[in-house]
């Protein structure tokens, strides 16, 4: 047994917990790596290579066996059963367990609908914070397909930041009103969301949204809610989120990317802009007037009007002094010049 230890040293993980999903918690896995290691062993030599009480680690043995991982022999002997063999059937039995639950949970459903739920109706008021993070929790833990996340000034409690900072197992979108660039720490907080998911900005977002998967939604009873009061709305009629989802689709289409490059956050798609922009952009911060641009190109004064206004929705842009700045912030002009 004395190469017990040695030999599993790199096996054993004891921080991370990775069989707790099928019932096996860490001083169990612990034990049941080492005895992968040997094959068998006595409640006594385990007790002694993990350093614990023989009472605990023959409970915990007795747990695996228990489970089907080992088998007890008649001489205070346990052997290891092979984890295809022993884990696979624990994958088994809980996936067998789940689809009994899924099957369960329609009937309840179906239940809490003619119930409860028929009363609760479409549009259900959400009227205190534990309840508010109770349905954010459980929302976007049970979210599937994409979670789209609408937000505006002024921001509850200590910063609805936090709330967009869910782990990410499913798609999100993020969008927020341009006037977030002037809260305190704005640029941090939306380089890290930027490194993880996408994130736009619009002008004058109209509310404080998020829809799940489509189905539900949370908002909040006045635009410019900044607490509790007078509280949030919960949203489950179809028609009724399918409004809520084309508004923010329309603005999001209306906004800019935020990306991440090695100066920190840009905003805009510089992909969409071609060599003709690029030169348009060239002899306009030249000085040059529209018409004179115009003839320069060989098109016409109202064309490259219209062009400019595409190249500022390109880069989010509201004016041509904001074009200029941002086109020598991202250098789009470098090593170029005008003939």
């Amino acid at each position: 047994m004395t190469g017990l230890r040695r030999s599993s040293e790199q096996l054993v993980a004891p921080r991370e917990v990775t069989l707790r999903g099928v019932g096996i918690g860490e001083h169990e896995e612990q034990i049941y790596v080492r005895l992968l290691v040997v094959g068998s062993a006595s409640t006594k030599d385990v007790a002694t290579e993990v350093d614990q009480p023989e009472p605990t680690v023959r409970a915990a043995l007795e747990r695996l066996r228990d489970l089907g991982l080992v088998t007890e022999g008649g001489t205070d002997e346990y052997s290891v059963v092979p984890p295809d063999v022993g884990i696979g059937a624990l994958l088994v039995e809980r996936h067998t367990a789940l689809q009994q639950v899924q099957s369960r949970l329609a009937e309840l459903l179906t239940i809490y609908r003619s119930g409860a739920g028929q009363a609760a109706g479409q549009v259900e008021p959400v009227t205190s914070q534990e309840q508010l993070w109770h349905w954010l929790d459980s929302l976007e833990r049970a979210a599937r397909q994409e979670i789209l996340i609408m937000f505006r000034p002024p921001y509850m409690f200590t910063t609805d930041l936090e709330v967009a900072a869910a782990p990410r197992h499913v798609p999100y979108r993020i969008l927020f009103d341009r006037s977030t660039l002037e809260q305190p720490g704005a640029a941090e907080e939306l380089t890290a969301f930027a490194r993880s998911t996408e994130v736009r900005l619009a002008k004058d977002v109209p509310t404080k949204m998020q829809i799940f998967d489509g189905r539900t939604a949370l908002v909040p009873m006045i635009p410019d809610q900044a607490g509790m009061r007078p509280g949030w709305v919960l949203v489950r009629g179809q028609n009724l989120v399918r409004t809520l989802t084309t508004l923010f689709t329309r603005y999001w289409e209306l906004g800019t990317p935020v990306q991440l490059s090695a100066d920190g956050l840009t905003q805009g798609n510089q992909s969409g802009l071609d060599d003709v922009d690029i030169r348009l952009l060239s002899l306009m911060l030249s000085g040059a007037p529209d018409k004179t641009v115009a003839a320069r190109m060989g098109t016409s004064e109202r064309t490259v009007q219209r062009r400019l206004r595409r190249i500022m929705e390109l880069t989010g842009t509201s004016s041509r002094m904001q074009l200029g700045w941002f086109a020598a912030k991202s250098e789009l002009l470098a090593n170029r010049t005008e003939p």
